[in-house]
């Protein structure tokens, strides 16, 4: 318990990664179209620090395939998990307060933690949702997915409700890898109107949606691919 509190302690003094402020085209985009990415939110130092992270945590054998149905996907929820590699073939690393893993760097993790609450806090103050976004009931994990790997098409609310009455409001998407190329595939694939679009995985740009809203897919990679996945939940 005294761990448990000296970590939730230095996750509030550890400053979230410096970032640009939200532009209010990205912002009107989310409101209007339902999804903004903003390429460059994070600095390249600050996505290395964090791939780097990821990938120390991939070696050390952390990573657990992903499954499907919502917070259903994460170790500490009560929903079940299916695996379901026709749906989906990729890991993920849940990202918690405290770490459950001291491999990598711990602290790379907890600047994640406060970058997403102050993230929170912006989107609140702007507005951006029907229902208050809870400050305790944000998800982050690392994904990755190898070659080979992919997402069909999916929206990020789960069929059932959940036991702890969270509600997913807004999905986040953070890219980590410094060099991509479009022939590698592993786009996001956004089913918006009047088109699909595809956002390319470029390091520091960061996805966000309306979870309940919009379906989207991740492409079959040719390349392994990793990224910071997350919501932002309201609490019934």
């Amino acid at each position: 318990m005294l761990r448990q509190l000296a970590w939730r302690g230095a996750a509030r003094l550890r400053a979230p990664f410096p970032r640009q402020p939200l532009p209010a085209a990205a912002l009107y985009s989310l409101e209007r179209l339902g999804y903004a990415v903003v390429p460059g939110w994070l600095r390249a130092a600050d996505t290395a620090a964090l791939l780097a992270d990821a990938l120390a945590l991939e070696a050390a054998g952390v990573p657990r395939a992903a499954g499907v149905g919502g917070v259903a996907e994460s170790e500490s929820s009560d929903w079940a998990v299916e695996l379901k590699t026709e749906l989906r073939r990729a890991a993920s690393v849940w990202i918690h307060e405290p770490p459950l893993s001291l491999h990598g760097a711990p602290a790379a993790r907890l600047a994640l933690l406060s970058t997403a609450e102050a993230l929170r806090a912006e989107l609140l103050d702007a507005g951006c949702t029907a229902r208050p976004l809870d400050t305790e009931a944000t998800s982050l994990a690392y994904l990755y997915y190898p070659a080979g790997g992919f997402y069909r098409r999916h929206r990020d609310t789960p069929p059932a409700p959940s036991p702890t009455g969270e509600h997913r409001e807004v999905s986040l998407l953070l890219y980590l890898d410094p060099v991509w190329r479009p022939d590698w595939g592993g786009a996001l694939r956004i089913f918006a109107k009047p088109a699909p679009v595809d956002v390319q995985p470029e390091a520091g740009t960061l996805v966000l949606m309306h979870s309940p809203l919009l379906e989207h897919e991740v492409l079959e990679t040719s390349r392994a691919r990793h990224c910071v996945v997350g919501w932002l939940c309201s609490v019934t």
